[in-house]
């Protein structure tokens, strides 16, 4: 029934047959990858995922010089890390005390 709701309102069965959403470049999502990148993003993040996992295996025998050097990095760079989080942890925790210690002395003693 046209125009049921009010004046000039039709429904969507009443409505004009829409054009393809691929008609509107804004739209290209609509339509999803193209097979042959759908493809690529399936199968190489799963291929590099093994090749670093399987790498202590095959590095040590292709190029133990890089993989040892890698190694000496990767664990210096830890070592750097886990120091700078201590580090930090210690300042803040100080920090924390002397806040709570002058606190506390204010409220109970009045001024330190």
């Amino acid at each position: 029934m046209r125009g049921a709701q009010g004046p000039g309102v039709i429904t969507q069965d009443e409505a004009p047959p829409r054009t393809s959403a691929t008609s509107y470049e804004a739209s290209r999502a609509a339509d999803g990858l193209h097979p042959i990148a759908r493809r690529v993003l399936a199968t190489v993040p799963p291929v590099l995922a093994w090749l670093v996992l399987t790498s202590p295996v095959w590095a040590a025998i292709v190029a133990p010089g890089i993989l040892g050097g890698f190694l000496v990095v990767f664990a210096g760079y830890w070592l750097w890390r886990s120091l700078e989080f201590s580090l930090g942890l210690v300042i803040g925790l100080c920090l924390s005390t002397a806040a709570f210690i002058f606190t506390v002395g204010t409220m109970f003693f009045g001024m330190i």
